[in-house]
């Protein structure tokens, strides 16, 4: 049971951050708990796709891909206009610093 618990969280994790990638336009005027919740299942896929090791460079490689492209939008989306120094831009940095 705890197996599909784990495959269910780790599919809705990463179908939450595939809908950020493909739906950036449409998160433009994104307020701050949007971009919480694709941070929260960021970390979440991150913690459940790390072999039980932890070493996180055995992630697979479809998974780091995702992890970069959800933090370059969330860095994206927290920067436009550019003076602005947005949540999610915030958030973006702290993803790849633990990605």
């Amino acid at each position: 049971m705890k197996h599909f618990f784990r495959a269910g969280a780790l599919a809705s994790a990463l179908n939450v951050m595939r809908a950020a990638v493909q739906g950036e336009s449409q998160l433009q005027s994104m307020p701050n708990n949007t971009a919480i919740m694709i941070s929260f299942a960021a970390c979440v896929a991150l913690e459940l796709s790390t072999p039980a090791d932890g070493n996180r460079a055995d992630l697979a490689l479809s998974v780091q891909n995702l992890m970069t492209e959800t933090a370059d939008v969330l860095e994206r989306i927290g920067l436009n206009p550019p003076h602005r120094n947005g949540v999610s831009a915030l958030f973006a940095r702290q993803l790849r610093h633990i990605a």
